[in-house]
């Protein structure tokens, strides 16, 4: 069940941010950032689905490569990203740096996967062939670059996200920024278990043990902070909506009882946030058309004016916690 939870959230996430960037015009930090969603997605993806696709493509363990790919290739975005927000233009050599660096890294691994002795049967982890030394350059090489990757992520994330303004972003951030750390906790663990385990050729199962039950946990809430970017500024807009209506609804009640042709005719829309942001423009717009029909008919005297001071303090009163 974890697993389904964290391939959901992960989807709907790469989903949400393809869909947004193919709408905005093309730029480094927004290409950047939505390449890591969806690298981290299909990387994810890979690794669930790791045993029936090795044996669809008839390789062992190529899934394992290819999974470790797309999570290098995530975690460079996510720097470049990074870089792109503390840079008004972000230097061309910071861009080929992370990628010279991504690039040697999935070198070093790949010659090492290369060299493993993982080439005739499938193994859910290769942890246990860390006592070989190509299988131990491969798996400690991956985990100490995504270890130091996502604490740079981390670390940015929670120093950007607690000065922020904007609750929407600063509730991402910050559930980002969790989620790379334990990402980085997950990766240091991981990395610990496989020296101690070729240093030492003992079974660190609780080192490994640990690793395993942080991981869905960081996915879940690294997910689910991509997604929160969209629900809390959706959530916010339908909290402000709805108060604004409700502290119009006295002084629209009381000029529409008045003037009840001023009512338009009810429409058709789709979602909350649109029902109550087009219901509080239509009573904004009715509460207009009353006080005009008011004028007409009475002029601009006392009246109007005890009128207008009437739905005045009927707003404030209705608005008030």
């Amino acid at each position: 069940m974890t697993v389904v939870v964290m391939l959901a959230l992960l989807w709907a996430a790469a989903i949400y941010r393809v869909a947004l960037s193919v709408r905005q015009p093309l730029t480094v930090w927004r290409t950047a950032f939505t390449a890591a969603v969806v690298m981290a997605t299909v990387s994810m993806t890979l690794w669930v689905w790791r045993q029936p696709l090795d044996q669809a493509l008839g390789a062992p363990n190529l899934t394992n490569l290819l999974y470790h790919a797309t999570t290098l290739a995530g975690l460079v975005s996510a720097l470049i990203y990074v870089e792109s927000l503390r840079h008004p233009v972000i230097p061309r050599r910071l861009v080929l740096l992370h990628v010279g660096v991504g690039a040697a890294t999935l070198t070093a691994m790949t010659l090492a996967w290369v060299a493993a002795p993982v080439h005739v049967a499938f193994y859910a982890d290769l942890a246990p062939l860390a006592t070989v030394s190509a299988v131990a350059v491969y798996t400690a090489t991956f985990y100490l670059f995504t270890a130091w990757a996502l604490v740079r992520v981390a670390a940015f994330c929670f120093g950007q996200g607690l000065r922020r303004a904007d609750p929407a972003r600063t509730v991402s951030l910050v559930l980002i920024g969790s989620g790379s750390g334990l990402g980085a906790l997950t990766s240091s663990l991981w990395a610990a278990a496989i020296t101690t385990r070729f240093a030492a050729h003992s079974d660190p199962a609780g080192l490994s043990r640990a690793g395993d039950l942080i991981l869905p946990v960081s996915l879940i809430v690294w997910g689910t902070g991509i997604v929160a970017l969209f629900v809390v500024s959706w959530m916010l807009d339908v909290v402000r909506s709805y108060l604004r209506l409700r502290a119009q609804r006295p002084a629209w009640q009381s000029l529409t009882d008045l003037y009840p042709e001023v009512r338009l005719p009810a429409a058709r829309v789709w979602g909350l946030r649109s029902w109550l942001e087009t219901r509080e423009r239509r009573t904004a717009i009715e509460i207009e058309d009353a006080l005009r029909l008011h004028r007409l008919q009475h002029g601009p005297d006392d009246n109007q004016d005890d009128l207008v001071h009437s739905t005045h303090r009927a707003d404030r009163r209705d608005s008030r916690p």
